[in-house]
Formats: C-alpha cells, sequence, structure tokens
C-alpha cells in the first residue's frame, strides 16, 4: 500500500493541565518526521519527571504515540531551556490529515543528587560542610565545621584526637577536643567565587599541670580564619589560641596555639 504523509496537516497543541505546566509548544516537519519542542515552566535540575506525547489524529479519540524518541519517558531531567521530541509518523498511520497533540509533564521526585553547577546562582550557596584537621606540637586532632555563610554568618567545628601530657621525666597522652564558633562576613562575591572571614571562640580541654594529682580543665581563647567557595569546593584556614582557664582557679595551665586547615563542599 503507498503511504500519502501529510496532504493536510494541521496542528492544535494543547499543554497539560494534569501536572508541571508545559508551553512554548512548537511543531515543525523534517521529512517523514514531526518534531514537537517544549518547555516544563518553573521546572528545576533538581527534580525528574515522566514525559508523555498523546494525539487525536484526523478527528479521531485521543491515543498514546509509540514511535518517539528524544525528551519523553520517565526521569525527564527538570531546568533546560528547551525539549523536543521525534515522532516517526509513518509507523503508526498511513494518512494524516489533521492532528490535536496533547504533551503532559508528571513531576516524579526530586532528585538527590547535587544540582547542575552550570544552572546555579552561586550567590545563593550559602551552606559550608568542611573536613578539618587541627595541629600544633604535640597535638592533633580531626573533625568538622558546618557553616551558613552568607553575607554575614555563622560556624562550628568540633575536633577530636590526642595530645600529649609531661612533667618532668613522666609521659603520657589524654584524649583532647576543640570546639570553634565563629562569625563571618563575606568580602567577596564573583562569579562562582566567595571568600569569607571569621572570627570568634576557642574551647578546649587541657590536663592540668599539677603532678600526681593531674586532672582536666578547660580553656578559652580566639580564632580568626577563613573560607573560600569556588564553584563546588570549599576550603578553610584558620589561626586558634586557647589562653585562659574558664575558671580562676585553674592557673597552672599552659596556652596552646593551633593551625587549622580543611577541604570540603558548598551547597
Amino acid at each position: 500500500m503507498n503511504r500519502l504523509l501529510f496532504p493536510i496537516l494541521f496542528f492544535v497543541l494543547f499543554p497539560s493541565l494534569l501536572g508541571q505546566t508545559v508551553d512554548s509548544i512548537k511543531v515543525e516537519q523534517i521529512g517523514e518526521f514531526i518534531k514537537i519542542r517544549y518547555h516544563i515552566l518553573n521546572s528545576n535540575p533538581n527534580q525528574r519527571f515522566r514525559v508523555s506525547l498523546s494525539c487525536s489524529i484526523n478527528g479521531g479519540l485521543k491515543s498514546e504515540l509509540h514511535s518517539l524518541s528524544g525528551d519523553f519517558g520517565d526521569n525527564i531531567i527538570g531546568g533546560r531551556t528547551e525539549y523536543s521530541i521525534l515522532w516517526d509518523v509513518l509507523k503508526e498511520v498511513d494518512e494524516l490529515n489533521t492532528v490535536d497533540f496533547f504533551v503532559k509533564a508528571e513531576l516524579m521526585k526530586r532528585s538527590l543528587v547535587f544540582k547542575n553547577a552550570d544552572t546555579l546562582d552561586w550567590s545563593k550557596e550559602r551552606s559550608f560542610l568542611i573536613f578539618s584537621g587541627l595541629a600544633a606540637k604535640n597535638n592533633f586532632q580531626i573533625g568538622g565545621r558546618y557553616g551558613f555563610l552568607g553575607k554575614w554568618g555563622m560556624s562550628i567545628s568540633f575536633l577530636s584526637g590526642w595530645r600529649t601530657f609531661s612533667y618532668d621525666t613522666d609521659y603520657s597522652e589524654y584524649r583532647g577536643y576543640t570546639a570553634l564558633f565563629d562569625i563571618s562576613r563575606r568580602v567577596i562575591n564573583k562569579d562562582y567565587t566567595q571568600l569569607h572571614f571569621l572570627a570568634g571562640t576557642a574551647i578546649a580541654n587541657q590536663e592540668a599541670l599539677e603532678y600526681p594529682e593531674g586532672g582536666s580543665v578547660f580553656l578559652f581563647g580566639f580564632d580568626f580564619g577563613m573560607v573560600v567557595g569556588i564553584k563546588r569546593i570549599a576550603l578553610f584556614t584558620s589561626y586558634s589560641g586557647v589562653i585562659l582557664p574558664l575558671k580562676e582557679s585553674d592557673l597552672t595551665t599552659n596556652p596552646g596555639f593551633f593551625i587549622n586547615l580543611g577541604i570540603g563542599i558548598r551547597y
């Protein structure tokens, strides 16, 4: 049987109102194919859609199309400028006079993966999660830092590790803890890069120097540093010191000074 393609071709397309709104639909004939282009309004790369295309051919009942390729089916990622579907007409009909298309985009789920970096407004990516370490003489600790850093912000860090304690010829190790609490101020916010200065308080435990009584005391001091965000990467450095005891009776403690370094993610 000879097939007659598009003797009279008339398109009426309806965006789906049963799900995410589909808009800006355009249709063009490419040889024996029909290309349907469309937008998914107010979508973002963190969403996944189920897109289907159906039509009413020559005034008949609406039916779903199958000879399709392109942006249809499950797991269509949101946030793109335009989508397109290609219909191989002759695989489904011999003759086409009029056709009404129906495009439907149904939200399936929000993806747990990171957002597409190419579409981000980096000035709005303000959460920083950083793996960090602290180092000084006879002292090394590891931990993490979380910060919410906008124009103004705050961050907190907690680290744990081994410190050494010595008195005359005696030497021992003990578990050390350090907490850092900082206020931040953003000083650079350009393109993909942000720079934040930090200033705050450091608190750490320390073995008392009296011997043989021993015991632990707590000291507090300062923390000064910076966090740099370059696209997804976050870099951290600061200088800390614990110099004063929390209680006036703990006067035999020695001050400690630390270098802090870290790397993490910005999201």
